[in-house]
């Protein structure tokens, strides 16, 4: 009986193993939970690659091994938007055959904003079929840095989908890191790998993948050591084809972000291609013979012959001699976003250090592939700008970090503190310089209504400008500070306007006012001309005491006016000036020249030779008319009331 119920129970027992055994080899689903947070834009200490680049080459060196019936998706999370908890994207949904998807968003993402690594992952578990087991594979770098509890996160996940393992990529030389993030693999029964370089991220990839059941026995064959003694090479077979790869350097890793190829024969090397195409591998049938390959990526390319025999497939590499740099500007160190950033970076030529732009951009972050060498990198917004020399080697991955150190300042006008605001105003912006004149250096000037400007955190000259009003502040603007500073410039609009005859032809007289303070000091402060329709103007004046003097053109004409200004309501100024009309009638048979004299004997108006009328406006007084013709002259008095309109023929007789 015992003998029985020993078999019974070996034979459940061989059952059991034998169906686990079938189930594990079955194809499984998993989603890549990929952090794209702004460290992982970083390489690890001491190394070059950075660290969202290995995960990413990784995963799809990993991906053609993928079992046919196996689906893989992707999950990004903190690589769209700057500082935004919620930024998570499922960018490729679980399916299978799909590299060609993944290469698609690797070629157009890379690392920006915060990590919300919890969001990331609820995230991903809301896409898997519910109650269908799957694995989630999450790589990161550090802990979720938007306050949210993971270990609190993987109880509900284990809650909710009990069927759902996690595995933990931690790519960080800080064990505390994968140690703290244990929890969400134990509570799901999956495992925690620590990667420190970059065939560590393969391999801890390469392990979860096959737990997972996306990869079988190739990835494992793969991880396996060489045989000592290999098997005899195999004659090549199928159709004669050529498989293309690029990278950054000869040695280097093969680039898993699109690549604009171009192949043509070697004989005919000018002449149209062969095969053009963008992926990040271009495998492709050819006929025998010779070839050149020609690849660019970013700023950079490279070519390379290769020979395609007539069987089988022919594999050839093209170095781009070439560095990668991971550009990343803010304002300051708390991320805060630039304004309008204006990005250009420069090959730097001979000893003399010229530099010539080869990108201008207005990104944040740019990651930029350019050949090696020595550049200039300049970040400018607003009125801030900085800059960083570098000399790039073949294969280098260099991340190149701005913080501006940035402010706001927005400037405003009023006719007086609390008032209306003012348009029209010049803000005239200084700094202390040493080396300028008078110990300040004018760093920018505008008549904008309400200008705003992002500047260096530092101390300024503000000098706001209105008519004759100027008025000038100090102020302070820190990192990260929005400074708004309405300047009071104690004044009023003033309106000046002279009165006239109307009866006489003055319409179109033009009228010139001066502006003079009154006081201890009288000095002119303003010269402005009217509008010749109305004879009116207007003038920004700082309160005071004022004389408003109105002049007709050329001639004699002025009137006088006083006044005190106050700062706010605008002011209306009325100018009365007297007024004559003087008409000179030359005789027209013959040329006469004329002038016409004041009391004090100044020449008003003056003819050399007339024979049409003149009609003069002039002040009401005592004048005094002489009249030339050939050697004889004659001299005539006149008289004039203010309005009085008086002719004065010329002639000697």
């Amino acid at each position: 009986m015992r003998a029985i119920l020993f078999l019974l129970v070996w034979t459940a027992s061989a059952l059991i193993s034998s169906f686990t055994a079938a189930q594990s080899q079955e194809a499984g689903t998993a989603i890549v939970v990929l952090d794209g947070s702004g460290s992982m834009g970083g390489p690890l200490e001491g190394q070059k690659d950075v660290k969202f680049d290995l995960a990413s080459r990784a995963l799809l060196q990993l991906l053609p091994s993928a079992s046919p019936q196996s689906r893989t998706g992707l999950v990004t999370f903190g690589n769209r938007r700057k500082g935004d908890c919620t930024d998570a994207d499922v960018a490729v949904a679980p399916a299978s055959a799909n590299l060609d998807q993944f290469t698609s968003v690797f070629g157009r993402i890379g690392p920006t904003g915060k990590g919300p690594l919890v969001h990331g992952v609820r995230e991903a578990a809301k896409v898997l079929p519910p109650g269908a087991p799957a694995t989630l594979i999450v790589i990161h770098d550090d802990m979720d840095n938007c306050r949210q509890d993971v270990c609190a996160a993987a109880s509900d996940l284990a809650k909710i989908t009990p069927k759902v393992t996690v595995h933990v990529i931690t790519i960080s030389l800080d064990k505390s890191t994968s140690m703290k993030m244990s929890c969400l693999a134990t509570a799901t029964g999956g495992r925690v790998f620590e990667a420190r370089d970059a065939a560590s991220v393969e391999s801890s990839l390469a392990e979860a993948m096959r737990l997972a059941g996306v990869t079988g026995s190739n990835a494992q064959a793969a991880a396996e050591p060489l045989a000592t003694s290999p098997p005899p090479a195999a004659e090549p077979t199928g159709p004669p084809s050529v498989r293309l790869s690029a990278g950054l350097s000869a040695d280097g890793a093969a680039l898993a972000v699109p690549v604009q190829w171009t192949i043509l024969t070697a004989a005919a090397a000018d002449g149209p291609p062969v095969k053009e195409a963008l992926v990040p591998i271009l495998t492709t049938e050819l006929p025998p013979g010779s070839y050149i390959a020609q690849a660019q990526h970013g700023l950079a390319s490279g070519r390379q012959n290769f020979e395609v025999a007539g069987h089988g497939q022919t594999q050839a590499r093209v170095s781009l001699e070439a560095a990668n740099i991971k550009i990343s500007s803010v304002a300051g160190k708390a991320s805060d976003a630039l304004s309008s950033p204006i990005l250009t970076v420069s090959a730097i030529g001979d000893k003399s250090a010229r530099t010539k732009p080869v990108y201008i951009g207005q990104e944040q972050t740019t990651d930029l592939v350019v050949p090696a060498g020595a550049y200039r990198i300049a970040v400018r917004d607003g009125l801030a700008s900085k800059q960083q020399d570098i000399t790039l080697a073949a294969g280098d991955v260099t991340p190149v970090d701005f913080a501006l150190g940035t402010g706001h300042l927005e400037l405003s006008s009023q006719n007086r503190e609390g008032g209306e605001l003012l348009d029209g105003t010049a803000f005239i912006l200084s700094v202390d310089d040493p080396d300028a004149p008078q110990g300040r250096r004018e760093i920018t000037r505008t008549i904008a209504p309400q200008p705003g400007f992002v500047l260096p955190a530092g101390t300024y000259y503000v000098t706001a400008k209105l008519g004759a009003a100027e008025v000038r502040e100090r102020i302070a603007i820190g990192t990260g500070d929005i400074v708004k500073r309405s300047i009071p410039l104690n004044g009023a609009w003033t309106s000046l306007t002279v009165n006239l005859d109307p009866n006489l032809s003055a319409a179109g007289l033009p009228i010139a006012y001066r502006v003079i303070t009154r006081g201890k000091e009288e000095r002119e402060i303003a010269r402005i001309n009217a509008q010749t329709s109305n004879h009116t103007a207007e003038i920004f004046l700082p309160q005071g005491s004022y004389r408003f003097v109105a002049a007709a053109g050329r001639l004699n004409v002025s009137g006088v006016a006083d006044a005190d200004i106050v700062a706010g309501p605008k002011a209306a100024i009325n100018i009365s000036a007297a007024v004559s009309e003087l008409t000179i009638a030359p005789d027209p048979a013959s040329t006469t020249g004329w002038d016409l004299r004041d009391r004090q004997g100044n020449v008003v108006q003056r003819s050399a030779a007339s024979r049409t009328l003149k009609t003069l406006l002039v002040a009401p007084g005592h004048y005094l008319v002489r009249i030339e013709q050939g050697d004889s002259h004659v001299e005539k008095p006149v008289d004039l009331k203010p309005g009085e309109r008086l002719t004065v023929p010329l002639g000697i007789r």
